[in-house]
C-alpha cells in the first residue's frame, strides 16, 4: 500500500495579519527562519515519501508562488490546487478521491505547513509509527503534543488513560475550546494540544465521509469520473460553489469513535498567532520579544516585529505592535483572537485602499 504526504499550505493565516496575508500566507514567506515554512515542512518528510506520492495542497491564488519556491527541488510534486476557500475538510476528501481512483487505496498522512518542529530525526520516527499502525488497522492516528499554556485556538485531545501503551484511543477531542475551558484542560494535566497531523487510509477518509459529512461527500462525488483529465479543473470548481465550509476537526475528529493519538517525542511550535511567536525569540530582560529595531523606556512584556523601521516606545507594556510594508498593527496581547475579526472587517470595508491591505 502507498504512502503519501499530503503537505497542507492553503490558509491564510489570518491571526497573523499582517505578517501572513491572503495575498502572501505564512506558510510561503520567511519570517520565521531562513526558509519558508512551506519548504521546512518538505525537508521534513521528503526521505520517507516517494517522488509520486507527495501531494501539495494550496490555494489557487498562491500557485505561481508556490511552483516558484519548488524550483530548486530536483524532484517533482504533485501540486493540487484548491478552487476556493471552504476550509481544509472538502478538499482533503477530494485528495482522498483522487488516491483512491488512482491506486485504489493508501495511506494519508495529513501534515501542516504552518508550524515548526525543531528536531525533525523524532518527527519522522513518530510518523512512522503513525504509518505502521494504521497500515496493521482500520484507525485513524492523530499525533498530539503536550501543552504549555492554556490556548483557546488549539484542539484538545484526552486519552484513555489506563492503558499503558504508546497509541491510545482519544476519550475526548474537543476543537478550540474557550479559554476557561483550556485552562481546565491544561491544570487537568490529561489533555494534549492537537498538532493538526492526522494518519488514515483514503478509503477510511471516504467512509467518514459518507457518515459524519454526508452533504460534502454527495456534492463531491461527480467529480470521480473526471479526475486525471481535461475536465477535472472546471468540474472541481463548479462543484466547489456548493461544498460545506468546514474544517476535519469540527466535521469528523469531534465525532468518530475510531481515533486514536499518541503524543509526539518532538518539540512542536505552531505559528498560528503572535502569542506563538514567544517560543520563536528570546526576550530581553524586561520581557520584550523583538524582531528588529526596537528602542524603549519602562516598557515591558511586549511583542514587537518590525524588519525595516525602528519602533520606540515609552510606557508601553502587553502590547503587540507589528510594521509590515503598508500596516501598522497595535493590539493588547490579551486580544489577539480578535485579530481575525479585525481582518474580516478589512473584507467588508469598500474603501479600495482597504482592500489591498489583505
Amino acid at each position: 500500500m502507498k504512502i503519501f504526504g499530503i503537505i497542507m499550505a492553503g490558509g491564510n493565516g489570518t491571526r497573523l495579519w499582517p505578517l501572513s496575508r491572503e495575498s502572501n500566507p505564512k506558510q510561503i514567506i520567511n519570517h520565521f527562519g531562513d526558509k519558508t515554512l512551506l519548504e521546512d515542512t518538505i525537508d521534513r518528510v521528503a526521505g520517507l515519501f516517494a517522488e509520486e506520492e507527495i501531494y501539495i495542497s494550496i490555494n489557487h491564488r498562491h500557485l505561481d508562488r508556490t511552483r516558484d519556491i519548488l524550483k530548486s527541488y530536483p524532484r517533482e510534486f504533485q501540486i493540487i490546487a484548491q478552487p476556493y476557500n471552504k476550509n481544509n475538510a472538502p478538499f482533503i476528501l477530494f485528495i482522498a478521491m483522487k488516491i483512491i481512483k488512482r491506486y485504489g487505496d493508501g495511506v494519508m498522512c495529513l501534515l501542516p505547513s504552518d508550524h515548526l518542529i525543531r528536531d525533525p530525526e523524532p518527527f519522522r520516527q513518530d510518523l512512522s509509527r503513525a504509518i505502521s499502525h494504521v497500515k496493521a488497522s482500520d484507525d485513524i492516528v492523530a499525533i498530539g503534543t503536550q501543552p504549555s499554556y492554556p490556548a483557546d485556538i488549539y484542539g484538545y485531545i484526552r486519552l484513555d488513560a489506563s492503558l499503558e501503551c504508546d497509541m491510545k484511543p482519544v476519550k475526548e477531542f474537543k476543537e478550540k475550546p474557550t479559554y476557561d475551558l483550556a485552562r481546565t484542560y491544561l491544570n487537568s494535566g490529561d489533555y494534549l494540544w492537537n498538532s493538526g497531523i492526522y494518519v488514515w487510509r483514503a478509503s477510511k477518509v471516504a467512509a467518514c465521509y459518507q457518515r459524519y459529512l454526508p452533504k460534502i461527500y454527495h456534492t463531491l462525488a461527480p467529480v470521480i469520473p473526471h479526475i486525471d483529465t481535461e475536465q477535472e479543473t472546471s468540474v472541481l470548481r463548479n462543484l466547489y460553489r456548493e461544498v460545506q465550509d468546514i474544517s476535519i476537526d469540527h466535521g469528523i475528529m469531534e465525532q468518530t469513535d475510531q481515533l486514536y493519538a499518541m503524543e509526539g517525542s518532538f518539540k512542536w511550535i505552531d505559528v498560528g498567532s503572535y502569542e506563538s511567536l514567544v517560543n520563536l525569540y528570546n526576550s530581553d530582560e524586561n520581557g520584550n520579544i523583538t524582531k528588529g529595531s526596537h528602542i524603549g523606556i519602562e516598557s515591558r512584556n511586549n511583542i514587537i516585529l518590525s524588519d525595516k523601521t525602528t519602533v520606540a516606545t515609552v510606557g508601553l507594556e502587553d502590547t503587540i505592535v507589528v510594521v509590515e510594508d503598508d500596516v501598522i498593527l497595535i493590539c493588547k496581547r490579551e486580544d489577539t483572537s480578535h485579530i481575525r475579526h479585525l481582518v474580516d472587517k478589512i473584507r467588508q470595508e469598500s474603501r479600495q485602499d482597504m482592500k489591498d491591505l489583505l
